[in-house]
């Protein structure tokens, strides 16, 4: 029978150590490399899918069907948008000028609402006075209305280039502030989507 050699002095212990580590480093890592899948779900539904093989990490961020259709949304119209930000339809056009045309419309009819029974009482007045309407005080006081008429014209032009102006800047006032509410909701969908993505960074280091 062959005689075990005896290990001398206190390398027993060290070589038995030895012999356990290396055992249960090759265990270890033979776990460690084994592929595995991993995620994060939110009352039920699966936001990350991650599959770890070794060293190499596939990270899926999984939309829910409401969030793919907004997001799309968001990105076609904000092109869409940004491409025609400056384009004005014939119909958009055709409503301003329509709306230019009342207001237009309005201030001739107030002009006319003022100064015609100015004009009308004068004449009654004049005549009941003198007998006839060719004379100075008639045609002093018809001056000064006339004049007044010519100033209120004056300024309803005015006014009119001002509406059109208004109504044009009130249209590109709301077509800005349509694209900034869409790119608020895109960089939300953005942001969530990958603070999801950190979070299963962290979880697979």
């Amino acid at each position: 029978m062959a005689k075990a050699t005896p290990i001398v002095g206190n390398s027993a212990p060290a070589a038995i150590l030895a012999a356990g580590a290396s055992a249960l480093t090759s265990i270890v890592n033979k776990y460690k490399t084994r592929p595995y899948d991993t995620g994060i779900s939110v009352n039920g539904n699966e936001i990350i899918n991650q599959k770890v093989n070794g060293h190499k990490i596939t990270t899926n961020y999984n939309q829910s069907e409401d969030e793919q259709n907004l997001m799309d949304y968001t990105n076609k119209n904000l092109l869409s948008g940004l491409e025609n930000i400056n384009v004005f339809s014939d119909e958009l056009q055709k409503n301003i000028q329509n709306q230019v045309k009342a207001y237009t419309q309005q201030g001739i009819r107030t002009i006319n609402e003022t100064y015609n029974p100015m004009f009308r009482e004068l004449k009654t007045d004049i005549a009941s006075r003198f007998g006839n309407i060719d004379n100075s005080v008639f045609l002093d006081n018809l001056n000064e209305i006339e004049k007044n008429r010519t100033n209120a014209i004056e300024t309803l032009t005015e006014n009119i280039l001002a509406k059109q102006s208004e109504l044009y800047e009130t249209e590109m006032n709301n077509r800005y502030n349509y694209l900034n509410q869409l790119s608020s909701i895109n960089q939300n969908l953005y942001s969530n989507m990958f603070k999801f993505l950190q979070l299963a960074g962290y979880g697979s280091n």
